[in-house]
């Protein structure tokens, strides 16, 4: 960053206009390097599916406030 400011007063008025466009070239690099992304992601495994699977069917069961009363024994 100091030397983008050194390189803009040594090169005066037109400098800042080239900073401004090297921070643009610099910018646009930065941000196209961070979106990249692969084609397909890997398939999850077997448990992870079933995992996922109990975990979302215990959100739709109306669990109970209280644990189950004791029954008698005959």
């Amino acid at each position: 960053m100091a030397l983008l400011g050194t390189l803009a007063h040594k090169c005066g008025k037109r400098g800042s206009k080239n900073l401004s466009g090297l921070w643009a070239v610099v910018s646009v690099l930065l941000l196209a390097g961070g979106l990249e992304s692969p084609a397909q992601a890997a398939p999850p495994a077997e448990y992870q599916l079933k995992a996922i699977f109990l975990f979302n069917f215990a959100q739709f069961v109306e669990w109970p406030l209280k644990p189950f009363p004791k029954q008698r024994r005959r």
